[in-house]
């Protein structure tokens, strides 16, 4: 697979702090996510020991990524285990894993903050959940993990503080009903988020990292975007170069004016719209398997030859098993006693869930993958012996409605309102390396002297219609495609960003020629990660350096 964007460029930078390249000034991006920084030095530290035993980056990548979500997948098992003495529901849980593409996808393939989020999530509810049932020693040990999760989670992503207001909020019930309470896991918590702003600072010192406030955005900037109305709450790139115009020093007080002048303009039904819109896309999981996947640079022929209908059939498969899910956890809700206070872990779980989707839907921007945490826990929750309320025929008859009414809402928004749009997300990308680092964070060029020429190999194993090559905008470039074995040259056409060639292609060897045929030095794109390999093959004679590149069909 080849990835791109956020993951791309924290993979790219902790690549280099692992060969000893300390160097934050190549792009801007790190000034836009600060939050990534620490990721990178996490990872570049995991890369620098499996250097030691001569592991290549790409392995040591996906060996971590494998763990991290075996883990996370075996710790759920273990809470459900927990929770439940029902063998055939661990059973069920464990096909969902196995049968779903939840654990082969989005998760399984691209390292990035969203793994380790789940991670630190199903770990920290393992602790609490399982809290009363070890020996005074072991809680020592408890606490000291509930302390380091807290603080990787806090690191990783701002909304892991929904999980410290759950734990208070049970804290604060158990203690007005005389109970006992988890007050010694809460204050382990509370101290591990505490020591989050001070961790991020001693790792940002030490590795030389410095945000440049020319791009630096405040906290308000992500409120900001979840409201716009055109893109339904998520990530706008036009936000961001709206504040970015605004002096350093005011950026905090112009972008609160900004939310009143767009909460005003939205009213109160728009702004329930809004919410309605975010929601649904928190809880679209049918998008998730191509979150960051940019195609693929080396697949076999079967899979690209049926690749529409694996991407279909992938997307209507999640939707079945979170429709199927969303109908046990509805019908398990409407039938819990409200008055049962005393079910602790009950109370926990769902504070938890309602917080996340609170603070994605109410404050923060939303994308799909944000929703990942919510399975989980929507597994964990199912589980869950409860006291259920006492219903005579005619509740029974109304919940029966209310659950069918609902179920066909879930149903068709998670199945039918955004399922061509998902099959349809990159179904004909053949072979490609698009990893980059982007224009738009300032990434620097690399000059090409007058009639120098750069080649790179690729392979199509099936015929394609359409290539393009990524160049600088103004730049004075020239491009052929040339099959290695018949020597026939596609030439390419220069377009705004781009050189491309809008016709057959047969499969077979080929080279990607880019020349400067000026008599000018000439900008061009070129991705050169220390170690990291983006594709099969790589710029003839140049070490570890890439094109920008897609074959479409």
């Amino acid at each position: 697979m080849t990835i791109y964007h956020d993951p791309f460029r924290v993979i790219y930078q902790a690549d280099l702090l692992s060969h000893d390249h300390i160097d934050w000034d190549y792009n801007s991006y790190f000034s836009y996510a600060p939050n990534n920084v620490v990721l990178s030095v996490l990872l570049s530290v995991w890369l620098k020991l499996t250097q030691l035993v001569s592991i290549p980056t790409n392995i040591a990548i996906n060996v971590l990524t494998i763990t991290i979500l075996d883990i996370t997948i075996f710790m759920t098992l273990k809470i459900i285990r927990l929770v439940t003495s029902s063998s055939l529901f661990q059973v069920g849980v464990m096909l969902f894993f196995w049968a779903t593409p939840l654990a082969y996808t989005y998760l399984l393939q691209v390292f990035y903050s969203d793994g380790i989020l789940l991670f630190c999530f199903v770990n920290l509810i393992y602790l609490l959940l399982n809290w009363k049932n070890v020996s005074h020693y072991i809680k020592w040990i408890y606490g000291f993990l509930l302390t380091i999760i807290a603080a990787l989670g806090m690191i990783i992503k701002p909304n892991f503080i929904v999980i410290e207001i759950a734990l208070f909020l049970i804290v604060i019930l158990k203690k007005v009903n005389g109970r006992g309470s988890l007050i010694v896991p809460f204050i382990c918590v509370t101290v591990g988020l505490c020591l989050t702003p001070i961790i991020n600072k001693e790792i940002e010192t030490a590795v030389g990292y410095s945000p440049d406030t020319q791009y630096k955005l405040p906290i308000s900037n992500w409120i900001y975007m979840g409201l716009n109305e055109k893109t339904s709450g998520t990530y706008s790139y036009e936000d961001i170069e709206k504040l970015e115009d605004v002096e350093y020093k005011s950026r905090t007080s112009e972008s609160f004016d900004l939310i009143k002048e767009r909460v005003n303009k939205l009213g109160f039904f728009g702004l329930f719209q809004q919410w309605i819109s975010k929601m649904e896309i928190l809880e679209n999981f049918g998008t998730i398997q191509n979150a960051y996947i940019g195609g693929t640079y080396s697949a076999p022929t079967w899979f690209l030859r049926y690749k529409k209908f694996i991407s279909g059939f992938i997307s209507v498969l999640m939707r079945t098993a979170i429709i199927i899910l969303m109908y046990l956890l509805l019908k398990k809700t409407l039938l819990f006693d409200i008055n049962d206070i005393s079910n602790r872990n009950w109370l926990f779980i769902e504070l938890t869930i309602l917080g996340l989707i609170g603070f994605h839907t109410l404050i923060w921007e939303t994308e799909s993958r944000y929703g990942l945490p919510l399975i989980f826990l929507y597994l964990i929750l199912v589980s869950l012996p409860i006291k259920q309320v006492k219903m005579n025929l005619k509740n029974r008859k109304g919940l029966l409605v209310t659950s069918f009414l609902i179920l066909i809402f879930c149903g068709y928004n998670l199945f039918f309102s955004r399922l061509k749009d998902n099959i349809e997300l990159n179904p004909y990308v053949i072979t490609a390396q698009r990893s980059q680092l982007s224009e738009k964070y300032q990434t620097k060029t690399v000059k090409l002297s007058p009639r120098e020429k750069i080649s790179e190999k690729v392979f199509l194993p099936v015929n394609v219609s359409y290539f393009s090559v990524l160049i600088p905008e103004k730049t004075k470039l020239e491009g052929q495609l040339i099959n290695t074995k018949t020597k026939k040259k596609y030439p390419l056409q220069k377009e705004t960003k781009s050189l491309v060639y809008d016709g057959k292609i047969t499969k077979g060897s080929y080279i990607i020629q880019i020349k400067n045929a000026s008599n000018t030095d000439q900008i061009c794109w070129i991705v050169s990660p220390a170690s990291y390999q983006l594709s099969k093959y790589k710029i003839q004679h140049q070490g570890n350096k890439y094109l920008i590149y897609k074959f479409e069909k």
